[in-house]
């Protein structure tokens, strides 16, 4: 079996895509397993073939992309809920009053809900400078290869080139 590549190989934009769905949940506070299901529908892939690769191959080049985004992750779970100038006006509704729901427990969960609204709005962010970047730099790519020759086509030419000549050299006259 020398020489023949398995039509199911992990292609390096698939350890790329596997990678960045993993570093993502790790910065996100979810599973690697969560990430592999992940990888696993976006790769066409089981999850067990996903967290394979990623145990015997991909992790070793990603080690400190990890370490940075559990570090990014453990200080975002230790800063304590805040709000930067801004005003909170909040409106106790009937149920809550009915509820005997005090002000400050409802001002606490609002704040605590906010701030976590605001940090996943930029990871997204950050994520989508990301994929931005990386869709150029891919655009960029296409059209370098679309402007080059094929791959073969001048070889194609010259093998042409050779059949015509060796026809013309075989004709016999009668």
């Amino acid at each position: 079996m020398t020489g023949r590549k398995r039509e199911d190989a992990w292609q390096d934009s698939d350890d790329i895509t596997l990678a960045q769905t993993v570093i993502s949940h790790v910065k996100l506070g979810s599973t690697q397993l969560a990430a592999f299901e992940e990888a696993a529908e976006i790769l066409g892939r089981t999850s067990a073939a996903c967290g394979f690769r990623w145990n015997s191959e991909v992790r070793k080049g990603y080690e400190t992309d990890i370490k940075d985004a559990k570090l990014n992750r453990s200080r975002a779970k230790q800063k304590p809920p805040t709000i930067k100038n801004e005003e909170v006006f909040v409106s106790v509704t009937k149920d809550s009053i009915r509820n005997n729901i005090p002000f400050e427990e409802v001002m606490t969960t609002i704040i605590t809900l906010a701030n976590e609204q605001l940090q996943t709005y930029q990871t997204l962010i950050e994520e989508n400078k990301r994929l931005k970047n990386e869709n150029s730099e891919l655009r960029k790519q296409i059209d370098t290869n679309k402007s080059a020759e094929p791959l073969g086509q001048e070889d194609l030419h010259a093998f042409l080139k050779i059949m015509q000549r060796a026809k013309s050299l075989t004709k016999i006259e009668p």
